[in-house]
Parts: structure tokens; sequence; C-alpha cells
């Protein structure tokens, strides 16, 4: 049985954040990803669809704040790593550079 308060429920928001996002439901989208950003870990993938959700829709403070998050709970991570261990980065490779190169990771 799926516990609606356990911790998976992030990564749980962050699966609903992009499905909106990819249907244009933008506002929606923001709205899940910012429950998602409010994780009480560090979860690279979590953090970086806040980060690309985020920045695809305009803000670009959270963008900062959660791109800032990332280099603080994994300073070595980089955009080839990022590449290489997370899908969504990879299927949105050009658009991932930019918005990495954006908000400092090399």
């Amino acid at each position: 049985m799926l516990n609606p308060q356990g911790p998976e429920r992030y990564a749980n928001y962050t699966v609903i954040a992009l499905a909106q996002l990819k249907t244009g439901s933008y506002h929606t989208a923001i709205e899940w990803s910012k429950k998602a950003g409010k994780a009480p870990y560090d979860n690279l993938h979590i953090l970086l669809s806040a980060l690309f959700t985020n920045h695809w829709t305009g803000d670009m403070d959270e963008a900062s704040q959660i791109a800032d998050r990332i280099k603080s709970a994994f300073p070595e991570v980089t955009q080839a790593k990022i590449f290489k261990l997370d899908t969504l980065a990879g299927d949105f490779s050009s658009l991932a550079a930019g918005i990495f190169t954006a908000h400092g990771i090399k």
C-alpha cells in the first residue's frame, strides 16, 4: 500500500510536475515542482526536475535557489555526470546544458 506521507511522495510530485509541463499546464507544473523541491532530503533527480520546471516556466529566483542547493549537496556534480545519470537531462541535452550553465553548474 502506498503511504501518501511517505518520503517517496516527493518523487511522485516530480513525475506529476514533469507530466504537467509536457501537457503545457505550466502553473500546475510549478505547484507540483515546488512541492517536490521541499523534500527534506537531497535527491539529485528531484532537485534537477525542480530546477528544470522552475527555469522553463520563468521562475528564475526559485531555479537559482534550487541550483544552489544542488551545488551545495552535490559539489562534485557536473553536467557530464548529470547527463550520464539522469535520463531527463539526456533527453533534453541542449536545453538542459543551457539551464545548467545559466545557473552555474559546469
